[in-house]
């Protein structure tokens, strides 16, 4: 019997699923009877003269140009004689069938696929009864489209529950894994160039990522059985974005490898733009033989592509350190087999596995790319932490070289105070208790100087040497604690010149820029005007009076009042004429304050108004 052989060869079992039961049949050999265009083939010819003139063609049968041209359909027949009837559902199992095939069995349709069928499987259950003991007669009708090139692999005829389990192993490797393949690579695709929008100075990651989507839309002429687009654009579409996808990762490889001369990029998609173009008009008219030519020139168009490309992954895994670069290599020449496995397969070569092997290819790139997005981040990462510790270390010196600054700040700032102290305890001293000492020894050389007079210049020093000392000590800013230990040194003093004092003072809010050389001021003020009390006005009581008055601009400040009921001050020894009151003015000024000196016939009145806010201008 032609063409009924036990299935027992390993390329049979190849892309099958494993080792197959005995009683599995193989057909390898059929008779095949082409059906014009226009025919009605709704079911197989009924008699054997049919088949009577067709030739005998080995399996795989691949459809050529000229078949194409003049039949839409294909009837294959087989002859099966089986020794008694099958208790057990059979059924037939077609591994590769392009495009869409239908059996029958004895003239009964026991299954078939519809639309386009590219690279499924086909597994058809013969109901019980339907085989018999004897010859039985196995049809199977393939349609294609003139554009497309057909094929019929071997198929197999056994019990359903020993074919069942190929079938779906292969419906697995061949549609299930190719789905998810073309998933992860979309995904995937998508995602390096959503970085690459994000960082565009990555080089080569744009046309990669472009690379691999196109990959994808390629791979979906395996799994798509009813595309959205009329077969000749979708023909179109796939076969494009595959030569697309070639042009896409050689470019990319260039600018990763940044080789310059862009007008090779340039020629790349110019050929690519030709090659599509061509195939576009050979698909538009119909012709089998220019669309076989033109899908021919761009194939040889893309082994040159691919021939590039290789040497540019070889020429980046010489240059480069890290693994995940240098695999591209070994990768990009197992490529190369795969794609001329593909090729041999589609041409109906008996290759082994009998599987399309091109999607698997892509989601291993596809895998690889991810990674490197993976180690693209670890590196930033890696960068960014190493960054962060050299900025710490950075802010670290930093501080320390900061608190250094601030400690010579500080110790400039305690060296200038030191020295500015000095200064002005230098100056208070030779200004105040030398100037005492100056004017004792000038009494003392007098012959005729009283010891009362000696006495008192000799009290005028100590007032004044103590007046430096207690302005030297630590106090609160209450100006009102500084009147009275100064009331306490001098009233004793006063009531020796017949003088009294009449407080009528009330409490002040806190001065809280009154440190010492401001509370030295202030005594000094105090200071010289009881003086010219003393010296000049020939009074019997000084009253101190003291408040909370605004002074210019609405200013929260104080006053304090010193009045006497005698002669008042002759116009000679008003501030600003060179005298001790031109000193009281001088040292107001200095504290941010204002003084204001009547005299007449009813006595003298000084008024020293201070501010209470520390002045903008104030300089401690």
């Amino acid at each position: 019997m032609r063409g009924l052989h036990p299935l027992v060869l390993a390329t049979v079992l190849a892309g099958c699923g494993g080792p197959l039961d005995p009683s599995v049949l193989e057909i390898h050999e059929v008779e095949r009877l082409d059906i014009s265009n226009g025919r009605d083939d709704t079911g197989p010819p009924p008699a054997a003269a049919a088949f009577a003139d067709a030739p005998h063609v080995p399996l795989p049968d691949t459809w050529s140009a000229e078949q194409r041209a003049r039949a839409g359909a294909a009837w294959y027949r087989a002859g099966i004689d089986i020794t008694s009837a099958p208790v057990v559902p059979w059924a037939v199992y077609l591994p590769r069938a392009v495009m869409s095939a239908a059996v029958w069995v004895n003239g009964v349709r026991v299954g078939g696929a519809s639309g386009r069928n590219v690279n499924r499987p086909l597994l058809a259950v013969v109901p019980l009864g339907t085989l018999r003991a004897g010859r039985n007669t196995l049809d199977v009708r393939l349609r294609v489209t003139p554009t497309y090139r057909g094929v019929l692999g071997p198929f197999l005829i056994g019990p359903e529950t020993v074919l069942r389990g190929p079938f779906k192993r292969r419906l697995f490797w061949q549609v299930q894994v190719v789905e998810i393949c073309i998933l992860l690579t979309l995904v995937l695709g998508g995602l390096g160039l959503a970085l690459w929008i994000r960082r565009r100075e990555l080089p080569g990651f744009a046309e990669n990522s472009l690379g691999c989507l196109l990959w994808a839309v390629a791979m979906l002429e395996l799994v798509v059985r009813d595309p959205p687009f009329s077969e000749l654009v979708w023909q179109w579409l796939v076969t494009s974005a595959l030569v697309a996808a070639f042009a896409a990762f050689a470019i990319g490889a260039r600018r990763f490898l940044e080789l310059g001369r862009p007008w090779l990029d340039r020629a790349l998609l110019l050929v690519w733009l030709a090659g599509a173009t061509a195939l576009a008009v050979a698909l538009s008219l119909g012709s089998p033989r220019l669309t076989d030519a033109a899908t021919s020139v761009w194939a040889l168009a893309t082994v040159a592509m691919g021939i590039y490309l290789l040497r540019l992954l070889f020429l980046i895994g010489r240059r480069s350190r890290a693994w995940s670069l240098r695999v591209l290599a070994p990768f990009g020449l197992a490529g190369f087999f795969v794609c001329a496995h593909d090729v041999a397969l589609g041409l109906g070569a008996a290759v082994v596995p009998r599987l399309v092997l091109f999607p698997y290819l892509g989601s291993i790139m596809a895998v690889w790319g991810g990674w490197r997005i993976i180690e693209r981040f670890v590196e930033t990462l890696d960068e960014s932490e190493a960054l962060n510790r050299d900025l710490e270390r950075r802010v670290t010196e930093r501080g320390e070289e900061i608190a250094r600054g601030y400690d010579r700040i500080h110790r400039l700032e305690r060296e200038h105070a030191i020295q500015d102290e000095r200064a002005r305890l230098m100056r208070d001293i030779h200004d105040g208790f030398g100037g005492q000492l100056t004017s004792m020894l000038a009494l003392v050389e007098q012959s005729d100087v009283a010891p009362d007079e000696v006495a008192e210049a000799l009290r005028d020093a100590l007032d004044d040497m103590r007046l430096v000392v207690y302005s030297l000590g630590p106090r609160d800013t209450d100006l009102i604690g500084l009147l009275a230990s100064w009331r306490a040194r001098i009233e004793r003093r006063l009531e020796r010149h017949g003088l009294r004092f009449e407080w009528q003072v009330s409490d002040l809010p806190p001065l809280p820029w009154l440190g010492p050389r401001e509370a030295l001021h202030v005594l000094r003020i105090f200071q010289e005007a009881v003086s010219n009390v003393v010296q000049h006005a020939g009074a019997t009581t000084i009253t101190v009076r003291t408040g909370a008055r605004p002074g210019t601009g609405d200013r929260d400040g104080v006053f304090v009042e010193i009045s006497d009921d005698g002669r008042g001050v002759a116009p000679a020894h008003r501030a600003g004429d060179g005298t001790g009151l031109h000193n009281i003015a001088r040292r107001a000024e200095e504290l941010g304050g204002a003084v204001s000196i009547n005299g007449g016939g009813a006595g003298t009145l000084v008024v020293l108004w201070l501010p209470v806010a520390t002045p903008a201008s104030f300089n401690r």
